[in-house]
């Protein structure tokens, strides 16, 4: 392999706080891999202020103007500053980005190779996004999806073999300790009184994909015995469902940073998810690694973890009640009426739902497998 560091610049459209790219991959990479130089390139965000402060010495972070060609601009004067002498991964997160990065790369070709990753279920998203990420996978040196689920939704997987494989999403669990730490009241954790409602939590975002709607209506038939927290940005649909309801047991947080989003997992008891689809749902898995059970609609990547799961926990011949379900609000009240009769049980199921997270799917184990696409790819290059 040829000498100079190793470069890896991360490019997408967001920054924020529950941005992906940005702390799973490069604010996380550049603590497990310090010898590594990282640079995150994007448009501004609200917080965008916040998260520039917190670069090190091996990471910076470049934003562009709104409206503009700036990050290909920006790109350009990296790959610049840093072709000559080094190897270069540029690894792009956005369909919308990817094809214009490799006409930025053509002139550094023997020095810097072009990764795209597939955040979501290619299947279930739009024509205008899967015409754009086939082009993105079509343009890029290797491409990964972010479950095996995903990736046998995408049409091209076998003529494509040698240039796409699947990376499942890894939870940054040093995140998860620290936060743990810092949340005073986590000892909340687990309700054990039968009496006392039990308290459910979901994450949401501004689409029909969360399929929010019917967590709202089973909460609310279910009043008595449990309350909801809604996590992330509602549409205007579902606030007009909550008016309509007007639930007594029902909060939203809006968007909050992730840390925040740790310690109401920690003073939870149960995670639901009711999405009509998924990539690999980060969300599920961190609150797991909380230490909290899940009830998930049964769809390809829920089904991908609770399989794994299952099948990790037959040696232990202990079942961790990941439970998949149909969307039917009896199934679902079925379900959660289990453990309202049986809630001393919900620190002993999630205890091993985080056992099985923490074995299954870190955020080590995620970048080690990017790490060997990585070095393989700059290794073609001398």
């Amino acid at each position: 392999m040829s000498s100079g560091k190793r470069i890896i610049i991360y490019v997408s459209y967001t920054i924020g706080t529950s941005s992906m790219p940005f702390n799973e991959f490069f604010r996380r990479r550049s603590e497990l891999y310090p010898k590594d130089q990282y640079h995150y390139v994007s448009y501004p965000h609200k917080n965008t202020d916040e998260m520039i402060g917190i670069e090190k010495p091996n990471s910076n972070v470049h934003i562009g103007k709104p409206d503009s060609n700036d990050l290909c601009l920006i790109l350009e004067e990296l790959l610049k500053k840093f072709a000559d002498r080094n190897r270069i991964i540029v690894h792009s997160h956005d369909p919308r980005l990817t094809p214009s990065l490799k006409s930025v790369l053509r002139p550094y070709r023997k020095r810097a190779k072009l990764v795209h990753t597939v955040h979501n279920n290619f299947g279930r998203q739009s024509l205008n996004w899967r015409i754009k990420t086939t082009r993105s996978i079509m343009n890029s040196d290797y491409s990964v999806f972010c479950s095996e689920s995903s990736l046998k939704n995408f049409p091209l997987r076998r003529m494509l073999r040698k240039k796409v494989s699947a990376i499942q999403n890894g939870v940054d669990l040093k995140r998860i300790r620290d936060a743990q730490n810092d949340c005073k009241s986590h000892e909340l954790n687990s309700t054990t009184d039968i009496d006392t409602r039990i308290k459910l939590v979901t994450v949401t975002k501004s689409s029909t994909q969360k399929n929010t709607e019917f967590l709202v209506r089973l909460a609310h038939s279910l009043n008595e015995k449990f309350t909801l927290k809604i996590i992330g940005s509602l549409s205007k649909d579902l606030y007009q469902v909550i008016e309509e309801c007007r639930p007594t047991n029902i909060e939203t947080t809006g968007i909050i940073g992730r840390e925040e989003v740790y310690c109401h997992f920690m003073n939870s008891d149960i995670f639901v998810s009711s999405s009509l689809w998924e990539g690999l749902p980060i969300g599920v898995m961190e609150a797991m690694a909380c230490g909290l059970p899940v009830i998930l609609s049964d769809i390809p990547a829920h089904r991908e973890i609770v399989e794994k799961e299952h099948s990790a926990y037959k040696q232990h011949k202990f079942s961790g009640r990941s439970i998949l379900l149909e969307i039917d609000q009896l199934q679902w009240q079925d379900e959660l009426n289990w453990y309202h009769k049986n809630s001393p049980k919900l620190d002993e199921i999630g205890n091993h739902n985080r056992s099985f997270i923490t074995d299954n799917f870190n955020l080590q184990n995620m970048h080690s497998k990017y790490t060997e696409i990585y070095d393989k790819l700059l290794g073609r290059s001398v």
